[in-house]
């Protein structure tokens, strides 16, 4: 049996394992992304009982097509890089009785599974679990043989098969973000502190939770609650919760549970107001994101997280051993936005689901603020019938806010809008779009929200006449709180640029 492939990883995202194909119980060929050694490729065999590994000598680039070629001739598998065998590893057999009752070795004759081949993945022969360890590239030209290739026969589909004298037209089709299972959020409008606890039941989270994203937004209370605050948590299975008397002392930690023993990994940044924290289970691999920051991750030997047919507490861990339910570790402060993913989600959907929350909360809350001392001035460059209109429009916050986001007033047929942030040090940083909405004032309700800064109000440089009075606006909600939620926005100037 061999398997060939052409690859061209990107390791800025993705899992921290690339499968490039495998077949449940059967094997795998896949690069290592994250786990060590990195960016090497490897090819695993299951005999039944057993997995046996080989690894590339050489690492597989990001941004070039490289060519592997896995090979098990029933007493070896061999891995080729390019046309050349790396590395082999011996198989010894598998043990049998035989018929005078003794175990004997005999040769592996064939792999057998009656999974499918999935190429870019890995699924459980069940197929009940989501996909993991997903490729992040591309990948081209996959052949299986179900005969034994000798090493020139490696070389000549390696010289044969070269992408580049091909042109490959076909778009790559992204997967996309799943659904969350499961969403929770804040019952009241006034985002006041609620009771705890909070218990939901999901089927989904009883059972295969190898693959698993668990995020809220946080607010805590250090003047009351517990030694530990949960935030959510399945008991004798997952917990996410801030330590709060415990060392290290205001951080997040992400908590697992295998059915013998608790896997942890905490965070490094004090968590003093509202946070965004997020736990990932990927397969052996456990995970925690503050403000979409990765802040830790711990390589485990779990080989299933325990299920529990529990309801999922969100505020309080519940302990129900010898049929007595009590609960401890209560949170005192907000919780809101909870969601749970029945997927690994990376770094990059990870701060997108950052970035959307913080939008949709603010939306949804109605909470923004309107400030007195914050000047705003509006010009725009030479003005000709039927051309294009350049304008200029700078603020200036002259208050403490932690405020998650920025709103200001724009005229409606504003376009081409590019915004940056000067700080008092005058260091420029220009918002990136992601992080800018621009929402139609009556259709997201946001009537009754006051505006940092409204139109009406800034001062009319070098304008004779207002240019837009009378004329219909829009809302452009600035999140510059993507990378450092807990900014201090004293004394930063915003410049506008846009055109009608």
């Amino acid at each position: 049996m061999a398997i060939s492939a052409w690859v061209k990883p990107d390791y800025s995202q993705g899992s921290p394992e690339f499968t490039v194909v495998s077949k449940g119980k059967s094997f795998v060929l896949s690069i290592n992304n994250l786990i060590d050694p990195q960016k090497i490729a490897k090819f695993s065999i299951f005999d039944g009982i057993k997995w046996t590994t080989v690894e590339s000598t050489s690492t597989i680039p990001e941004g070039s097509w490289s060519h592997l070629t896995a090979r098990f001739n029933k007493t070896a598998i061999e891995i080729y890089v390019n046309g050349t065998r790396e590395a082999y590893e011996f198989h010894d057999g598998v043990p049998f009785v035989n018929e005078r009752g003794q175990i004997e070795l005999k040769t592996l004759q064939e792999i057998t599974s009656y999974s499918d081949i999935v190429i870019g993945a890995a699924i459980t022969p069940n197929m009940k679990s989501s996909a993991f360890n997903m490729f992040s590239g591309l990948i081209d030209g996959v052949q299986l043989f179900d005969y034994q290739l000798e090493p020139e026969d490696v070389a000549v589909i390696y010289q044969q098969t070269i992408p580049t004298k091909f042109v490959f037209t076909e778009e790559q089709i992204p997967i996309g973000m799943p659904p969350p299972i499961l969403s929770w959020r804040l019952g009241n409008s006034t985002r006041q502190e609620q009771s705890f606890p909070v218990y939901l039941s999901n089927n989904e989270l009883n059972s295969d939770l190898n693959h698993l994203t668990v995020s809220a937004w946080i607010k805590p209370n250090y003047t009351n609650g517990s030694p530990e605050f949960t935030i959510l948590g399945k008991e004798n299975s997952f917990v996410l919760s801030i330590n709060k008397l415990t060392g290290p002392e205001k951080v997040a930690k992400f908590s697992v549970f295998d059915g013998v023993s608790w896997y942890i990994i905490t965070g490094s940044t004090p968590i003093v107001d509202e946070t965004y924290v997020t736990g990932v289970i990927n397969g052996t691999m456990i995970s925690i994101y503050v403000n979409g920051v990765l802040e830790g991750r711990l390589v485990t030997s779990i080989s299933d997280i325990a299920e529990s047919e529990n309801d999922l507490v969100i505020g309080a861990y519940m302990n129900t051993n010898r049929g007595k339910h009590s609960t401890s570790n209560y949170f005192s402060g907000l919780i809101d936005d909870v969601k749970i993913f029945k997927a690994s989600l990376d770094e990059s959907e990870i701060q997108e689901t950052f970035s959307n929350n913080i939008i949709e909360s603010n939306l949804l809350t109605d909470s923004f603020v309107e400030y007195s001392d914050n000047p705003s001035d509006l010009s725009h460059g030479k003005i000709t019938l039927g051309e294009i209109v350049k304008w200029l429009q700078t603020f200036t916050i002259n208050e403490n806010t932690n405020e998650r986001s920025i709103i200001v007033e724009l005229p409606e047929d504003a376009k081409n809008i590019k915004i940056e942030k000067i700080t008092d040090k005058n260091n420029v940083t220009e918002i990136k779009k992601e992080n800018i909405k621009i929402y139609d004032y009556e259709t997201q309700n946001m009537t009754n929200s006051s505006t940092i800064l409204p139109l009406d109000l800034a001062t009319m440089k070098d304008i004779k006449n207002v240019i837009h009075e009378g004329k219909g606006t829009k809302m452009l909600l600035i999140n510059d709180t993507t990378t450092q939620a807990n900014e201090q926005k004293l004394n930063t100037k915003y410049s506008i640029k846009f055109e009608t």
